[in-house]
């Protein structure tokens, strides 16, 4: 219900109202409106959910990884510097390297050290681009494809 004043139609309090139109109605009557009717959202296309599953894999693979109870940044310019490094190792160019995690002073890896802290990013990287893929497949396979998420 809605009160009219000065043949203008209002909702809400005297201190905040909204202005819905004019009517014919006397002051101080109430005039009934009809509920406004949301209509419903189309369904998203399969390729809008694997666009969101990708940002999402994404996302999860620069927040970084644990190793050795440590979190280690992995934006791209991280994932390039570790290859570097590791390549350097392999090449014999260097021995050992400065590496740090997040938040901490660099520490000295040995080959052996760095190339399982090498292994623990790219398990990571990995494991989420095979579950986006996994996903991915679910979406293909599934009428109800617009439920599954990251």
């Amino acid at each position: 219900m809605y009160k009219v004043k000065n043949n203008r139609v209002f909702y809400g309090t005297s201190i905040s109202s909204l202005y819905l139109g004019d009517t014919d109605a006397k002051d101080g009557e109430y005039e009934q409106r009809p509920t406004l009717i949301i209509p419903e959202q189309p369904k998203p296309s399969r390729d809008s959910v694997k666009a969101k599953l990708d940002r999402a894999c994404h996302e999860y693979i620069i927040q970084g990884f644990t190793h050795d109870d440590k979190v280690y940044d992995f934006e791209l310019e991280n994932q390039v510097n570790m290859e570097a490094i590791k390549n350097n190792f392999a090449l014999g160019f260097i021995t050992e390297y400065d590496y740090y995690a997040k938040g901490e002073q660099c520490t000295t890896y040995t080959l052996e050290e760095f190339m399982a802290l090498y292994s623990a990013g790219q398990e990571h990287k990995f494991g989420a681009i095979v579950k986006y893929k996994q996903l991915c497949a679910q979406v293909d396979a599934t009428e109800d494809y617009e439920s599954i998420t990251w």
